[in-house]
């Protein structure tokens, strides 16, 4: 037998699946099955007279691009390839690198169809990038497949890309991975039904000179052949979502220098702040002007970072509790993240587990699917300190005047938008660099175009109004868990309204409270129950709002505000109460409150358990509704007890926990995590050139390395950016004449 028909034996494969099925008609059925894809009606057997070339050519066309609509140049790299592949010397030293390109390309089927090892087939990326042909090397392509009709493109896929569905340019959403794995034996299953929904990725090792165009076109050319699917696959297209080679480079461009440039103004303030703090605090030498020591030392690095990682106790009115709130539920938002990846982002080979009982199948695993819940967290522990330290403030200037407001907001602006400002740029410029691996499609175009289209609009804190923008498939795509920080900003806004009225009028501030808390309720049930929305974003199924739910209801202000409005009437009543060191309860009442507290916020979130197997299959709508309206000022008002108790002496256990002092840096570094997070787990994500096989263990490594990396990923951004714009805005304010130079801090010298 030649060598190329050892080619054969993938289609071998794929046609003795086809017979088990056609005698063993009980056997579950796949819908993905690619032998229901390919036209075979028998098994071959040396002694059949079947026309060897006719398959042969057809295999290789799916091997590599041939046909109609591929370029001379990638046809002519395709034919030496396949000569190659020919040659009985293709074995010898130094000729091998046709077989190496064969076998870098993913095979098809895999095993473990059954388990679930049918969406990702990632080939191998490493042993492509070697490939050394005449006149070429390896490139590396990842495919997914759609139904689209590639003659609406032409031959420039590149610049067709912004048309495509979100499907295609972004990662696969989860519930749609848990639709398509489903197993059915109904005959009138589309037996395209993988190659049209966007949810597979099969990685192929080509000639470097064919482009992405070729593959489109090459993989037409074979799905629509007599002898696979014919016209039923006329409108199936094959898209590249990325592509690499071991000698492609990326250049710099005119933003890739402003953006280093910004960076190394900042490195060199650090340096002499450092230089500068270091003479006087380390050395001890108190030789350099004060005035310089005042501009400059608050860029210093060792001072940022003592000042950061400083655990002394706070004040007898401070809020401990709330660091470790703030970093535990930051923790929560990564883990829930973190386990999405894994249903949709990283290659698996397993992807059924999902729906078995160790994931989705058990009650315990809601507190992961139902990871929103912490971003509520988040709305009530700022307005509660906002409305807290405010009122202080209030107390002090005797209501505030035109100036304390102008500063009220420009300093909240300036504090959360220079870093957020950095981290931007870096996404639009230099994060390309970061942008090789198997799977880098996730970080570029989707991540670093998305922050060079709209970089303003999440400046402006606008980006979860998705009208605002002149193509809505571009909503979220610059740092999408940004859309938490402009409804923050946006619910900050409106936020000294009710704050001064509290301070005023007791009695008109909670009564407006009130309305608007009620409000706020009655909003998202009414909404919920007229278009259908589902439970949450992992519980899609059965409401007819699924497709608008995010963009509609979930990221939307009027949607977002009870526990903000709950965090601000917290932090009213702990202002009251400040002189109060412990709550005037008995201990029963306590007990009752505390049992009370936990049993509503376990209802918030496993009350969904019941549906979760089906993910929110089988509920009504009026339950959906119910949930949508209530929910969240359930969790509000029971973690604002957990606050107030913690607070007030009556926390006993609860509060050692969350007030640990090893929280205080963690929460200081919550902001810049949850800014970078979703940017470190796709990278990671995307480097892997093979499948893995999911399990809880697997995924907890994972989250510990990813926050890990988080962490220290954040420490630099305090230090680099956060921390020197908070020192920049004070230099501002002297300039201005509105404040003095900070002053000089020393270091206490050990005895």
């Amino acid at each position: 037998m030649k060598p190329p028909l050892a080619l054969f034996l993938c289609l071998l494969c794929v046609q003795e699946s086809y017979e088990v099925e056609q005698q063993h008609p009980s056997i579950l059925q796949n819908p993905l099955n690619f032998a229901s894809m390919v036209n075979l009606n028998r098994t071959f057997t040396p002694e059949d007279d079947i026309d060897w070339k006719l398959y042969l050519d057809l295999l290789f066309s799916y091997v590599t691009p041939t046909g109609p609509g591929v370029s001379g140049a990638c046809e002519d790299a395709s034919m030496a390839y396949k000569d190659q592949l020919n040659k009985p010397t293709s074995f010898l030293p130094g000729e091998g690198w046709a077989y190496k390109m064969f076998d870098a390309s993913a095979k098809l089927p895999s095993s473990g169809i059954l388990q679930g090892n049918f969406l990702h087939f990632p080939g191998n990326f490493d042993s492509c990038l070697e490939v050394v042909g005449p006149g070429f090397t390896g490139k590396y392509v990842l495919l997914t497949f759609a139904e689209l009709d590639l003659s609406l493109f032409g031959r420039n896929l590149k610049k067709s890309n912004q048309k495509l569905p979100n499907k295609l340019t972004n990662k696969i959403p989860a519930q749609k991975v848990r639709e398509i794995i489903k197993l059915t034996d109904d005959p009138e299953q589309d037996p395209l039904a993988l190659l049209k929904s966007g949810t597979m990725r099969l990685g192929r090792c080509i000639p470097s000179v064919c482009t992405d165009a070729d593959v489109s076109f090459g993989f037409h050319n074979f799905f629509t052949d007599e002898n696979v699917a014919g016209h039923a696959a006329q409108n199936i297209t094959a898209w590249p979502l990325n592509s690499h080679t071991a000698d492609e480079e990326v250049s710099l461009d005119g933003g890739d220098w402003g953006m280093i440039i910004i960076i190394g103004v900042f490195g060199v303030l650090i340096l002499i702040g450092t230089a500068l703090d270091g003479i006087l605090n380390i050395l001890h030498m108190d030789v350099l002007p004060h005035k310089l020591v005042q501009i400059f030392q608050g860029f210093s690095l060792y001072q940022n970072t003592l000042k950061l990682f400083n655990t002394s106790g706070g004040s007898a009115d401070s809020l401990d509790c709330i660091n470790g709130i703030r970093f535990l539920s930051m923790t929560w938002v990564l883990v829930g993240h973190t386990y999405s990846n894994f249903m949709q982002g990283i290659f698996v080979n397993n992807i059924s587990v999902i729906g078995s009982d160790a994931f989705a199948g058990n009650g315990a695993f809601g507190v992961v699917l139902n990871a929103f819940t912490s971003v509520d967290s988040f709305f009530l522990i700022g307005s509660t300190l906002l409305a807290y330290i405010t009122l202080k403030e209030l107390d002090k200037t005797n209501g505030g005047g035109v100036k304390f407001w102008i500063m009220y907001f420009v300093h909240r602006y300036i504090r959360l938008s220079g870093v957020y400002a950095m981290i931007i740029g870096f996404h639009a410029t230099l994060l390309k660099f970061f942008a090789f691996g198997p799977q880098s499609y996730v970080i570029t175009p989707y991540s670093t175009d998305g922050c060079k289209q709209t970089w303003y609009m999440n400046l402006l804190y606008v980006n979860n109004l998705h009208w605002l923008y002149e193509d809505e498939s571009q909503v979220l795509g610059c740092l999408g868990q940004t859309w938490y920080m402009a409804n923050d900003m946006q619910f900050f806004i409106l936020s000294p309204f009710i704050i001064w009225t509290l301070w005023k009028n007791e009695k008109a501030g909670l009564i407006i409270s009130g309305i608007l808390t009620a409000g706020a309720t009655a909003i998202p049930f009414a909404l919920s129950l007229y278009h259908d929305y589902p439970f949450s974003p992992s519980f899609t199924v059965g409401a007819s709002g699924a497709a608008t739910y995010m963009g509609d209801f979930y990221i939307v202000p009027w949607c977002r505000f009870q526990p903000y409005i709950i965090g601000l009437v917290l932090g009213f009543v702990l202002h009251k109460m400040r002189k109060q060191t412990e709550l005037k309860i008995n201990a029963v009442a306590l007990t009752w409150i505390w049992s009370i507290a936990f049993a509503v916020g376990a209802v918030v979130v496993y009350g969904l358990v019941p549906y979760q197997s089906e993910m929110g299959g089988g509920s009504s709508k009026m339950e959906r509704a119910f949930y949508n309206g209530f929910h969240r000022l359930a969790w509000s008002i029971c973690l604002s007890w957990v606050i107030l108790a913690c607070v007030k002496g009556a926390g006993g256990p609860v509060n050692s926990i969350l007030s640990w002092r090893a929280w205080i840096p963690l929460a200081r570094m919550s902001y810049c995590i949850y800014l970078v997070h979703l940017t470190v787990i796709p990278y990671y994500s995307s480097l892997a050139s093979y499948t893995i096989t999911i399990s809880h263990p697997l995924c907890i490594y994972f989250i510990l390395f990813i926050l890990g990396v988080c962490i220290a990923i954040s420490y630099v951004c305090v230090m680099v950016f956060e921390a020197p714009f908070v020192h920049l805005e004070k230099l501002l304010f002297v300039s201005l004449g509105i404040s003095k130079l900070p002053a000089i801090r020393h270091v206490k010298r050990e005895k």
